[in-house]
């Protein structure tokens, strides 16, 4: 994938990191590099902290798992926040993103090459910077659920959706992100 290798090479040439082993690591330094080093960088931002990417990205993974989930790889920005807001009304005091509304996170993703449109026109739907980062927030929400609450909490979704050839990626990436992968085998072999 040309963008991700570009990411890639970018992530690695500044941090002089060696090439993570999972595909799942390769995600996450790429996404936080966009979220977090690239912003300070490029756009003269003040420094962006660990726990405000962490905060984006608690809040990016339900959104992007309720898009996919739904067949929305294009949506309108009323769409997506329809989706954010649930998310950004639960956030707690002291939480990086409380207070936050979500035209105002939705324009910063967009300056921040998360958020990019699909056409020229200002009205044109909204995507994600790619697919595979797409399925990527769609599996860590997956995961986040399953790491906190137990396979049965996503088992049923899984079971529906695991044969479907447009979730072969993000159960591939779901995999990556289990703190125990079991029972998605034993979920995929049943």
């Amino acid at each position: 994938i040309p963008l991700m290798l570009a990411l890639m090479c970018r992530a690695f040439e500044e941090r002089k990191l060696s090439l993570p082993t999972r595909r799942v690591e390769l995600y996450e330094q790429c996404l936080r590099g966009l979220l977090r080093d690239w912003n300070r960088e490029e756009k003269g931002r003040e420094t962006i902290t660990d726990a405000y990417v962490d905060g984006v990205l608690e809040v990016l993974r339900p959104v992007g798992l309720a898009l996919f989930t739904e067949g929305q790889q294009q949506f309108s920005e009323t769409l997506l926040r329809g989706k954010m807001l649930p998310c950004l009304q639960a956030l707690k005091p002291g939480h990086e993103l409380y207070g936050r509304s979500a035209a105002g996170l939705i324009e910063e993703l967009k300056r921040d090459g998360i958020l990019i449109l699909a056409g020229e026109d200002e009205h044109a739907p909204l995507l994600l910077l790619h697919r595979t980062v797409h399925e990527y927030l769609a599996a860590g929400a997956l995961a986040e659920k399953a790491n906190g609450e137990g396979w049965q909490s996503i088992n049923d979704l899984i079971d529906k959706k695991s044969w479907l050839p447009e979730w072969e990626q993000v159960i591939v990436l779901l995999a990556g992100q289990l703190e125990d992968p079991r029972p998605l085998v034993r979920s995929l072999l049943d």
